[in-house]
């Protein structure tokens, strides 16, 4: 830690899950010196790790600028722990851009906590997309909340352009404030979602992060 101070290097730790939060703690604050992208990576598997690491190591090589950035763009969320959903997440991909707009992320990745932060704090538009689902959905209302509070939560300058549920059961989000919500059915069309895409090309500046 102390060679990647001197030259200005990040550093990324890696804590097995049998070590406890509380170790997760005390790195952190080691690190609140550290430069700028260091983190602690906690709680998840060997393999996990590795595949984190080299998605953070993808991430920092192909950033670009916000402003270098072509058309309006949607950070897409789903369920990447169920087969069916991710495929689907896949047909929804191709009808955004299909209509010029750009994808975040643009394809299928494991989904680490620095690149949904930054992908919320760099995307113009939400969509979020649930399938059906039997008893209660704890994934679909951890996520919605991120939605419907996405500009307090990250601090953005500006309201994003549209927040947008696509749900196979809207009745789950009924009365909700800020959000619009489709009725998710099959076959999908660029028609089920024009709502959204109408929202999203509204003149006006686009959305830049903080």
């Amino acid at each position: 830690m102390d060679a990647a101070r001197e030259r200005k290097r990040r550093t990324i730790v890696w804590v097995h899950p049998r070590a406890g939060k509380s170790r997760s703690d005390i790195l952190a604050s080691i690190l609140g010196d550290a430069p700028e992208g260091s983190q602690v990576l906690s709680g998840n598997t060997i393999r996990d790790f590795i595949h984190d690491l080299f998605e953070l190591l993808a991430g920092k090589a192909e950033a670009s600028p916000t402003a270098a950035k072509t058309g309006r763009s949607v950070y897409l969320l789903h369920d990447a722990n169920q087969q069916r959903e991710v495929e689907r997440a896949d047909f929804l991909r191709d009808l955004i851009r299909q209509q010029s707009m750009t994808v975040l992320p643009d394809t299928r990745a494991a989904l680490t906590r620095e690149a949904h932060e930054r992908f919320m704090q760099e995307c113009d538009g939400l969509l979020l997309y649930r399938g059906e689902t039997e008893g209660p959905d704890k994934w679909l209302f951890q996520n919605v909340s991120e939605v419907q509070f996405a500009e307090k939560m990250y601090q953005l300058r500006a309201p994003l352009r549209a927040k947008t549920l696509l749900l196979a059961n809207p009745g789950q989000v009924a009365g909700l404030p800020d959000l619009d919500v489709l009725s998710y059915s099959e076959p999908v069309t660029a028609d089920l979602l024009q709502p959204f895409f109408n929202k999203m090309r509204e003149p006006g500046q686009a959305h830049v992060a903080n």
